[in-house]
Formats: structure tokens, sequence, C-alpha cells
């Protein structure tokens, strides 16, 4: 069991690099790699440091999982190499089972904040239509004909995903303090 100040440590370093990687977001549209794989370092070497080869390996499994669950995404050019480096980090930090839940409540932050922002910009009608489009090709060709938004439509505003990871991420962290049987892995 980890002290309560090695606890300190990890979250507060982790809370740091999510609060950075937004900032840096939110002005360059960005999160360069020194960041995103300085997290992964920093949340292997704590891992390792408090836990030993456990630790080390947990993280490593985070990282893994937190990787592989974003990168279809950026394959599907729905997100930004950066974003899917940073959930690694996160799962450098916090372990395969507890970055499960940080993806999934990031996806779910990351949503909501783009549909808001259609709404927001009077762009959902045209993105409905476009996804109509792919599903409706989907079912009569079985071919995935995805029709990417034109450059002046409201979906092709790039959103700072970093901001959805860094809510998702700390929901979790909230969530799972507070339940002792899911206590973190690494952290």
């Amino acid at each position: 069991m980890l002290t309560d100040s090695a606890n300190h440590i990890a979250y507060f370093t982790l809370l740091a690099l999510l609060s950075l990687a937004v900032w840096v977001d939110m002005r360059e549209h960005r999160i360069p790699n020194l960041l995103s794989l300085g997290g992964v370092l920093a949340g292997l070497l704590m891992s390792a440091w408090f836990h030993g080869l456990d630790g080390l390996l947990s993280g490593l499994g985070g990282m893994a999982v937190g990787f592989a669950i974003l990168l279809p995404f950026y394959l599907l050019k729905g997100m930004g190499a950066g974003d899917v480096k940073l959930m690694a980090a996160v799962g450098a930090f916090m372990g395969p089972h507890q970055v499960l839940l940080a993806v999934g409540l990031s996806l779910a932050a990351g949503s909501i904040a783009g549909i808001a922002m259609l709404v927001f910009h009077q762009g959902l009608g045209q993105a409905m239509q476009r996804y109509w489009l792919t599903f409706r090709g989907l079912v009569t060709t079985g071919s995935w004909l995805y029709v990417p938004p034109e450059k002046h439509e409201a979906a092709a505003i790039r959103f700072p995903y970093a901001l959805a990871i860094a809510t998702g991420s700390v929901a979790a962290l909230v969530y799972l303090a507070g339940f002792p049987a899911f206590q973190l892995e690494t952290i």
C-alpha cells in the first residue's frame, strides 16, 4: 500500500501534465511529443518506483490500453496523434483497469463538448446529414463511405481534445478515490 505522500506526488504530477497539455492544446491545437512522451516516462518511472516490477508492468499495460483504445479514432482522423499519446501517458499513471474508466469518461466528455460546439455553431444538422449518408452507404453497399466536413462547416472546427481527456481522467480519479475496492494500481 502506498503512503499518502506517494499518492499525492503521483496525483499532482498527473494533474500537472494534464493541465499543461490542456493549456498547450488550447493555444496551439497540438500536444507536443515532449509533453506526452515525457508523461509516459514519468508515469512509468513513478509506477516502478512506488510499486516495483508489478507497478512497471501495470503502467506498461495502462499505457498500451490507453493508446490502443484511442488509436482507431486517430486512424479515422477523429483526433490527433498527440491525444492518443496523452491517453497513453494517463494509462502509464493509472494502470490498465483504471484507464478504461478514464478513456470512457474522456470519450463521453469529448462527445458532449463536440455536440455542444455543433449546436453553438449551428452545424448539428449538417453533421447528422453526413452521418446519415455514411450509415446509408454502409447498409446499402457494405462499404464505409464517410464524407468529411468541408472547411466552412462547424464540424471542421478543431477541438482541443486534451480538455476532454483531462476532464475524463480527473473524473475517473475522483470516482476511483471514492471507492476503495477500485483503488488505483499504480498511483
